[in-house]
């Protein structure tokens, strides 16, 4: 069965080799057959599946360095633990719904439409935001360390966690869509959406206003940042920009396979994982038993396992024998 997921997955700040390019996609007609060895899944026991079941649909989780799952439910975090079998709930100061969760460093980041929470791990501790405009939804959590942007649909706030500060900087009008992704380039002060399909930015003047916008290309389902550039996947090609806009390059996409453009740039078909070593030249294959599942909201992996959110439950798939270091 052909799982069409149209997502890149996220690096899970693991610790595969920095240089590693990897590929979950279909088989290519031009490639010989790699013959990949089986992932197995490490399920939650009975007791834990029941515990988190009235909290799902799960609509996002991450893997942090030590292989922990992070992942919100309708009202809750939490942590699971494959390795020591071990789930944790964790309560935030909220009765609303829990909408974006990202992990940078050893901090968790989590938001409701009113505010962001930032979780320190080690020790745990929990600090809380409130935007300027409770009534308006969160859409994402952005930055890739510090500091962290907050976009909502009435604009984007900057919290720097080291000073514990929250504060709107740029302002814009944005309707809540369906299977929307975003990117904040800060330099630019540009903000990149996928949205409906489309490829859109909004460019913003020195007074946090917008000052212009429009679409770049059409049927285009995720986009990534890699340092200074931004990449578009679609049915036909990944499109590489400039961070101001630029196209630089297309890459098609052949038969079924979706393309890996370089180190960190992840998209996700079917069940077939393929991790290449350009330092070794090696390649190694996994397959990925998800049986017969709809819908994917969350991919993301580390050197050990693979997470998913297949139909709305966390899942995990474990690595064998995959025979490379970690850094």
């Amino acid at each position: 069965m052909l799982i069409n997921f149209h997502h890149f997955l996220r690096w899970g700040r693991g610790s595969l080799p920095i240089a590693a390019t990897v590929f979950i996609g279909s088989f290519s007609p031009l490639l010989a057959d790699p013959k990949p060895a089986p992932m197995l899944e490490v399920p939650m026991d009975l007791q834990q599946a029941a515990e988190i079941a009235p909290d799902l649909p799960a609509t996002a989780a991450v893997l942090d360095r030590s292989d922990n799952v992070w992942f919100i439910g309708k009202h809750y975090l939490w942590k699971w633990s494959p390795a020591q079998n071990a789930l944790q709930q964790i309560k935030l100061a909220t009765k609303m719904v829990l909408r974006n969760l990202v992990l940078r460093g050893e901090r968790v980041f989590v938001s409701d439409d009113k505010q962001l929470f930032q979780i320190e791990t080690a020790p745990f501790k929990v600090i809380s935001f409130t935007s300027a405009n409770p009534k308006s939804q969160s859409l994402d959590i952005l930055g890739e360390q510090s500091p962290i942007f907050w976009l909502k649909t009435d604009g984007i706030y900057e919290l720097s966690p080291e000073n514990g500060t929250l504060a709107k900087i740029l302002d814009h009008s944005l309707n809540a869509v369906e299977e929307a992704h975003y990117l904040y380039v800060a330099p630019t002060k540009t903000l990149w959406m996928t949205r409906n399909n489309e490829l859109v930015f909004i460019s913003y003047d020195n007074n946090g206003k917008p000052k212009k916008n429009g679409k770049i290309e059409k049927n285009i389902y995720d986009i990534q940042r890699v340092h200074d550039d931004i990449f578009a996947l679609s049915h036909q090609a990944v499109f590489r920009f400039s961070k101001r806009g630029k196209l630089i390059q297309t890459v098609p996409v052949i038969a079924q396979r979706r393309l890996v453009l370089s180190a960190h740039v992840f998209v996700f078909q079917d069940r077939l994982l393929e991790v290449h070593l350009p330092m070794t030249k090696e390649t190694h294959y996994f397959s990925i038993d998800v049986g017969r599942i709809h819908k994917v909201s969350a991919l993301a992996f580390s050197n050990l396992y693979v997470s998913l959110i297949l139909d709305g439950s966390p899942r995990v798939f474990k690595f064998s024998n995959t025979g490379w270091s970690s850094s």
